[in-house]
């Protein structure tokens, strides 16, 4: 009995090892972007990252891009789901409604949705249901904030262009939203359609037709590129508008103001949602966030170049001034 003991106890010792050597099962994260920006990508996985999720090690990504051309979305979200990912993070809007599209049952976790109650994304913002939660940042507050803003920097003002793509279903509801602000702030808003970075000087050169004075500029999908940013100043910078953008890379680049979110800050919040889902959270039941901060940047030497003073009052608002 005590030889048998003594034979089976260098296997029972063998068995122990390989059970602690044993990896643990990484956790299959999807990624669903309408571009292909490591300045948008590499935010969030660098989040996740901090909480543990290390691509290749304890996690495995999996990413599809659509360069550009959103009515492959759906086909990308389906090959994260054929992937069998357990949950899909999607950067817009777009990526999110693609991904809800496909699957029912695999979780989403949207980046920055424009209106994810008004697009269809969830039911209400407490309680999303369904299979999406994560961030939203456009809504009617906001949208009368942007006019405001744009009546402060540019007081004579009575035409401000929209540029915005009708194609991104939170566009055409937050200019809606801004023809409400702008009646009461007696001016008038044109929405100035742009599709892709091709159509920018069209799109200006329409602007410019309508006798517009300053322009708003959505997200859109080509915000995110920093390619597409530079040719959206340029083309700004040759005829020139005033314009007002949503993200601070915009000023920090060469534009004159940007007001918006912290994408930082939407970026942690929905890699904690990530977490809290794999760990056992339903998406249904977490409360889509909405900012409770918007930035506002200033690139004074291009108000310079514009000939431009900047009002006291935005001066003092500012959390970053460029100089």
């Amino acid at each position: 009995m005590k030889r048998r003991t003594l034979l089976f106890a260098p296997l029972l010792a063998s068995a122990s090892v390989a059970a602690i050597a044993q990896p643990a099962a990484q956790r299959r994260i999807g990624f669903l972007f309408p571009q292909s920006d490591l300045g948008v990508r590499q935010p969030i996985e660098g989040e996740l990252t901090k909480l543990g999720y290390v691509d290749g090690q304890t996690a495995r990504f999996t990413r599809r891009f659509a360069e550009g051309r959103f009515d492959r979305l759906p086909a990308l979200a389906t090959e994260l789901v054929q992937a069998d990912v357990e949950i899909i993070v999607a950067s817009t809007t777009s990526s999110a409604l693609a991904a809800k599209g496909v699957t029912s049952t695999v979780p989403i976790v949207v980046l920055s949705s424009g209106d994810a109650v008004g697009s269809g994304l969830a039911q209400s913002l407490a309680r999303p249901g369904g299979n999406v939660t994560g961030n939203s940042f456009l809504g009617t507050e906001f949208a009368a904030k942007q006019v405001q803003l744009m009546t402060e920097l540019v007081p004579k003002a009575r035409r401000i262009g929209f540029m915005a793509n009708s194609r991104l279903p939170p566009e055409p509801i937050f200019f809606r939203q801004m023809q409400e602000a702008s009646q009461r702030l007696g001016v008038s808003i044109a929405f100035i359609d742009t599709q892709n970075p091709s159509e920018f000087d069209a799109s200006l050169a329409q602007a410019a037709a309508q006798n517009i004075e300053a322009l708003i500029c959505a997200p859109g999908g080509y915000s995110e590129q920093r390619g597409d940013r530079a040719a959206l100043l340029a083309a700004i910078e040759r005829r020139p508008f005033v314009a007002l953008y949503f993200r601070r890379e915009y000023p920090e680049e060469g534009g004159l103001i940007s007001h918006g979110p912290s994408f930082a800050a939407m970026n942690r919040q929905a890699a904690a949602y990530v977490d809290r889902i794999l760990k056992g959270a339903r998406a249904g039941d977490l409360p889509i966030v909405q900012p409770t901060h918007f930035e506002l940047v200033l690139n004074m030497k291009t108000a310079r170049r514009l000939g431009i003073t900047i009002p006291s009052l935005i001066l003092a608002r500012a959390d970053a001034v460029i100089d």
